[in-house]
């Protein structure tokens, strides 16, 4: 099924487009998150993927949104900014709801990961240069409670960037029916653009109550994420079109969280979750030759889910786009305050909070 585009977004502010990537640090990137200010929708929010841009921005996309008192609705599913520097500008979505629709009043989607491809349309090199984000989301129906969710499926959107310009919602499509069972297959966990394919990481529960997960991995050519019958699925040996023969390359017994990241960085592939699942009280990093696995996992590092202190800690991800002046790779952790009045008084409780790790 696929769902109709929203109308034009803007952009809250100008941020300049080119020149190079600076060299970030752990501490500049926590100061400069915390003190985040006087964006028109936009005061906490999980996830926080990075989406580098040709024309040296940064596109960011986060999940659950807490908006100022004025704006409604206050919370939001998904909503996204633009950084170049210490410039920073929010993406408005015409309508000024989620900058990825549900489809349903009923369902939210929340953001789970991307990969940037120049975009197709560019047919000419006097063109200016124009990005296409793919993005997946978690297609889930909300229960009372923070963590009383139905995860349904995997629904896709794809946004093209212009240089300089505004993302625009080019469309969204549903990948995966509308399922409750709790031990489906989480397909769109992560992403990987590497040479002509995009893979396609997906993670599913082993045991009712837990939160450990194994993890499989698909691939479709790039420019045929959105043809279902293009993907096909890695059995440990062959690569097949039945999503129903896949085989695990990591055991739930070792387990990865439900969203995670598989990147790129110059010949080995790097895997970061939560290791033992979502609610583990440690990162970890895993390394690859291939894509595929197999995954040695070369670090770990201590991050309780819950220390205590009233805020969850949870879905580690990778940022190999920003690059630390140390050389070591730069993690986001999710956080979500436990107390709704907490949050609310102090907004900078529900960002994102940076570590460093080191490549294995």
């Amino acid at each position: 099924m696929q769902l109709g585009p929203t109308r034009s977004a803007s952009l809250s502010a100008t941020c300049p487009a080119g020149g190079a990537l600076p060299a970030y640090d752990v501490g500049g990137l926590n100061t400069w998150m915390s003190a985040l200010q006087d964006l028109p929708q936009w005061q906490a929010a999980d996830v926080g993927l990075t989406l580098p841009l040709q024309d040296g921005r940064t596109v960011w996309v986060f999940g659950d949104t807490l908006r100022p008192l004025h704006v409604s609705p206050r919370f939001v599913a998904s909503s996204m900014l633009i950084s170049s520097g210490q410039c920073v500008a929010q993406v408005l979505p015409a309508g000024g709801g989620p900058v990825i629709p549900a489809g349903s009043h009923k369902q939210v989607c929340w953001p789970t990961a991307g990969v940037v491809l120049p975009s197709p349309a560019r047919t000419s090199t006097s063109q200016p240069a124009t990005d296409q984000l793919d993005i997946s989301c978690s297609r889930v129906r909300r229960g009372q409670g923070a963590l009383n969710f139905t995860y349904l499926g995997l629904t896709m959107a794809r946004f093209t960037v212009p240089r300089g310009g505004v993302p625009t919602l080019v469309k969204t499509w549903q990948v995966t029916p509308d399922d409750t069972d709790p031990s489906q297959m989480n397909w769109g966990s992560a992403l990987l653009h590497d040479g002509d394919w995009i893979y396609i990481y997906g993670t599913r529960l082993q045991q009712r109550g837990g939160s450990a997960r194994s993890l499989y991995v698909a691939r479709a050519p790039v420019g045929a994420l959105d043809a279902a019958r293009a993907w096909t699925y890695w059995t440990g040996r062959d690569w097949v079109h039945d999503a129903a023969r896949a085989q695990s390359t990591l055991p739930a017994a070792v387990g990865v969280s439900q969203s995670l990241t598989v990147s790129q960085v110059g010949d080995v592939y790097v895997m970061v979750s939560k290791d033992g699942g979502d609610f583990a009280d440690d990162v970890g990093v895993w390394r690859s030759d291939t894509p595929l696995g197999p995954w040695v996992l070369s670090y770990t590092r201590a991050v309780p889910y819950d220390d205590g202190s009233g805020v969850l800690t949870y879905e580690p991800l990778a940022h190999p786009d920003l690059p630390l002046a140390d050389g070591n790779l730069l993690v986001s952790l999710s956080r979500s305050p436990t107390n709704l009045t907490s949050l609310l008084a102090d907004p900078a409780l529900g960002r994102p909070d940076f570590i460093e790790v080191p490549l294995p």
